[in-house]
């Protein structure tokens, strides 16, 4: 990967996740498209249907997602945390027979 002259591929690899993602969408973001975030989406929900998740938000830039609060990303943010512990809890709690 590192000092290879082509850019890494990510698509290459959605095989070998094994958590959860969420993919933040603004239609606002000019860095970031949203077609691209649904490409990456769609590509780790072909190998793990569960583990792939998207929020689309409006109003929102690319700045916004990494230098400034807004309750609706944090709430968001926070409710993907708990459903991730609550399956996690959920599975292990089944696997072991409880």
């Amino acid at each position: 990967m590192y000092g290879d002259a082509r850019p890494y591929n990510y698509g290459e690899n959605y095989d070998k996740i094994d958590i959860p993602i969420l993919f933040f969408i603004s239609m606002q973001d000019y860095l970031m498209r949203a077609d691209d975030v649904i490409k990456h989406y769609e590509a780790l929900k072909q190998h793990h249907s569960k583990l792939a998740s998207v929020k689309v938000f409006d109003g929102l830039g690319h700045c916004d997602f990494n230098y400034r609060h807004h309750d609706a990303l944090a709430v968001a943010l926070q409710e993907a945390l708990w459903k991730s512990i609550e399956e996690d809890t959920s599975n292990s709690s089944s696997s072991s027979g409880g």
